[in-house]
């Protein structure tokens, strides 16, 4: 079973945060839950100088998927030199559950950028807590960006629609393109 941290890069933010934003691939051949990333922060000498730890912003992962996360090191200490991801997971025989997007848009829009769009409940019975998460990516294909965010409506009959909004704060200028993912509960 291999669980894989890949596409990251990091970035500090305009009020010093670093933040390490990645994927991790589910390479194991079911679904897995509670998807851990640990990130352990050393100066040049090798010394641990901090520790930060995230879930990855999809709740169930299928085999062969990936899923987002934004490791955040809040006021990290000067002397971080490099840093070591490990992933940690719990199995489950749950299946993911998704709804569709149907329509998207990306912009930039008052110095943020907007995926504005609609999503579709397709199954056959109504679902609860849909959310959408969005990756973004840069020209080589790395993760330079990952936000969850809620729909319009919280609730969904079949093929009930409603909108969503993400929006991704400071973008950074190489966003290239996005991925969306769309994730609920079953009522």
């Amino acid at each position: 079973m291999t669980l894989v941290a890949q596409n990251f890069t990091e970035h500090v933010t305009d009020n010093g945060d670093l933040h390490v934003v990645g994927e991790v691939e589910n390479g194991t051949s079911g679904s897995i839950c509670d998807v851990k990333v640990a990130g352990t922060f050393y100066d040049s000498s090798g010394q641990v100088v901090a520790i930060s730890t995230v879930y990855t912003l999809l709740d169930i992962v299928g085999s062969g998927k990936v899923a987002p996360f934004d490791l955040a090191l809040l006021d990290p200490p000067s002397s971080v030199d490099h840093y070591d991801l490990q992933v940690e997971y719990a199995i489950t025989n749950s299946a993911p559950l998704r709804v569709e997007v149907v329509s998207n848009q990306g912009s930039i829009s008052n110095g943020d950028y907007h995926v504005l769009g609609q999503v579709q409940n397709k199954n056959s019975f109504t679902v609860d807590s849909v959310r959408v998460v969005a990756t973004f990516y840069n020209a080589q294909g790395e993760v330079i960006g990952a936000v969850i965010s809620y729909t319009a409506l919280d609730t969904l009959g079949p093929d009930q629609t409603t909108a969503f909004d993400i929006a991704l704060a400071d973008p950074p200028e190489d966003v290239d393109d996005y991925a969306l993912v769309v994730e609920a509960e079953r009522q």
